[in-house]
């Protein structure tokens, strides 16, 4: 596999199985079981994601969308203090959402715990996923095209030596017309080239056609793409 950002500390012996070196930030804190990050801290996370770099982008997709229930997938949601405001700036809309969260570990909030539907978090970063396992295929199943919106916000994009295979798993989340909106803190065209490569590899891999459009979201702070499933 090809690829000038992701660089596997060895080739790969099957699919994707390829033995993924994690940044120190993410082995410090699985080590010490405190998935404890400086944004959680930040009582404007929800302001600074939605409103500041992202202009209601995300909110603004799922009222144009027209679902009652969408389904969101929030990567790296922290205590969840963004998800519990974005769960009630959807309901002010007439949104329902149905949400699941994907961390290293369950750091969510009781009283966010409520408001979603499933914490898949189980101590895995998202790069250490192994389909040969069975927990890790069957959670793997779960997601697949399954997820109106997937938010991968000051998280699976930053703290990771592979943002591009990231954005990838976080696109493959994604139902007909659902959007990522992923942030890195890469370049932003040498991530979607990366992405764009695992994704002609999985089609020709698997037999199967995925298209995606990715936008480099320029004006916006934070280094955002926007990956939309257009089949």
């Amino acid at each position: 596999m090809v690829d000038d950002i992701i660089m596997p500390l060895k080739k790969p012996k099957k699919n994707y199985r390829i033995l993924r070196r994690l940044s120190s930030a993410v082995s410090k804190r699985l080590k010490t079981k405190e998935d404890k990050w400086g944004t959680d801290k930040n009582p404007y996370r929800f302001r600074d994601i939605y409103v500041t770099s992202l202009k209601m982008r995300p909110i603004n997709f799922l009222i144009w969308l027209r679902k009652a229930e969408p389904k969101i997938m929030i990567l790296g949601p922290g205590k969840g203090s963004d998800t519990a405001r974005l769960h009630s700036e959807l309901l002010k809309r007439g949104i329902n959402p149905i949400i699941d969260v994907f961390g290293l570990l369950k750091t969510v909030t009781k009283e966010t715990t409520r408001l979603i539907r499933k914490d898949y978090s189980i101590g895995v970063a998202l790069e250490h996923l192994d389909t040969e396992k069975k927990e890790h295929a069957k959670m793997i199943a779960e997601w697949k095209g399954k997820y109106d919106l997937v938010m991968a916000s000051q998280g699976v994009g930053i703290y990771t030596n592979y943002p591009g295979y990231n954005a990838f798993m976080s696109a493959l989340m994604l139902a007909k017309k659902g959007r990522v909106y992923f942030q890195t803190s890469n370049s932003q065209t040498r991530v979607r080239k990366s992405f764009e490569e695992f994704v002609r590899e999985y089609n020709t891999m698997y037999k199967t056609s995925l298209n995606f459009e990715v936008n480099m979201l320029e004006g916006i702070s934070n280094n955002y793409i926007e990956i939309i499933r257009t089949n």
